[in-house]
């Protein structure tokens, strides 16, 4: 009887091995199988970078939420090229969305290790590691769903973006895709609708505030409907002008100067005085712009972004103020719409 009940328990074991033994060769199947496919598309199913010389059409979304596309490219309407672009712009955008964008290779190592430390500490996707390479390979080819499969693709396409396009052309190209307001798209729209302004006479403190608003544009849009910052918003601007200050992109006169300089001819409200607006971006505790990091980060950084000059001297520029809520093509903004409430986190860098 004893020898019987330890054949049956032998046979189990036995049976419970095999199946392990299965789910094991089961997994490590799908896993080739996974990187299989991963390596074929990766190197095989690779988008035409040749057409973000010419026009593409790219995905946006509307002033109202619909979903839509729109012609970006040298060749497309409205095309604002790098020479007609302020280089204070250039380098906000550099110094506060990828301080690295012209060493790495499309890739940031350095950024993708701290997003990972931040977030494993968080227990949440707190920071993005996206550089501006990934992000144009978002918003033009991949698409924006938070995918571990998105992800990877961007891996491995950023370096071969790299190769097919110039470190100018990537940057002018993130300037007239990104979105910076409800239906406003590209820094010509921007510029325009934020300050009445073209691309090129912008001021260093009007080119720290469009870059204020990447992260969440049509949240961050609720300053412009107040024409008055409030002083969280205020130091975010001028900690983009820092970070610039430190990476040699603005002398200590320009960088004095940029931060003393009033937006709409208002100074900064504090953030609980009697009719500050309802700030989209104010938190009672620490703020979470990695802007220290940044700076420190920047300290260790060569100057980013060799001057463009503009092909010729570029005259102040009559345009038309914008009005409330203004004309941007593809879409006017919207309406006031319903009040931004106050949020008590503020909001991750994307993931980009």
């Amino acid at each position: 009887m004893t020898s019987d009940r330890s054949e049956v328990i032998f046979a189990g074991e036995m049976d419970m091995r095999k199946a392990g033994v299965g789910i094991t060769v089961a997994i490590g199947i799908a896993m080739i199988l996974f990187v299989a496919s991963f390596v074929y598309y990766g190197m095989y199913d690779t988008p035409d970078f040749s057409l973000m010389k010419k026009s593409v059409d790219v995905p946006i979304r509307l002033a109202n939420g619909q979903d839509s596309v729109k012609k970006m490219g040298p060749q497309a309407p409205g095309w604002v090229p790098r020479s007609q672009i302020s280089n204070f712009l250039a380098d906000a955008v550099v110094a506060s969305e990828d301080t690295a964008f012209f060493s790495h290779s499309g890739i940031d190592v350095h950024e993708i290790k701290e997003a990972l430390k931040k977030d494993l500490k968080e227990g949440r996707f707190a920071r993005g590691a996206s550089t501006l390479t990934q992000q144009v390979l978002k918003n033009v080819f991949l698409g924006s769903d938070k995918s571990l499969w998105r992800k990877l693709r961007e891996v491995i396409l950023a370096p071969r973006l790299e190769k097919a396009l110039t470190k100018t052309e990537i940057l002018t190209f993130y300037l007239n895709m990104a979105e910076w307001g409800p239906g406003i798209y590209g820094c010509g729209e921007a510029s325009r609708y934020y300050f009445a302004t073209t691309p090129a006479n912008l001021t260093v403190k009007q080119a720290a505030f469009l870059t204020m608003l990447l992260p969440s544009p049509r949240r961050y849009h609720a300053y412009f409907r107040t024409r008055q910052l409030t002083q969280w918003a205020n130091n975010r601007v001028n900690r983009i002008l820092q970070i610039m200050n430190k990476m040699g992109d603005l002398d200590e006169a320009q960088f004095v100067a940029a931060q003393s300089e009033q937006l709409w001819g208002m100074p900064a409200l504090a953030d609980d005085a009697p009719g500050a607006p309802k700030d989209p971006g104010f938190v009672t505790s620490d703020d979470s712009f990695e802007g220290s990091d940044l700076i420190q980060k920047a300290k260790t950084t060569a100057p980013v972004s060799p001057p463009v000059s503009p092909s010729a001297p570029t005259a102040p520029v009559a345009v038309e103020p914008a009005k409330e809520p203004a004309a941007v093509a593809p879409a006017s903004p919207p309406d006031e719409g319903p009040e931004v409430t106050v949020p008590t986190t503020e909001p991750s860098l994307e993931d980009q």
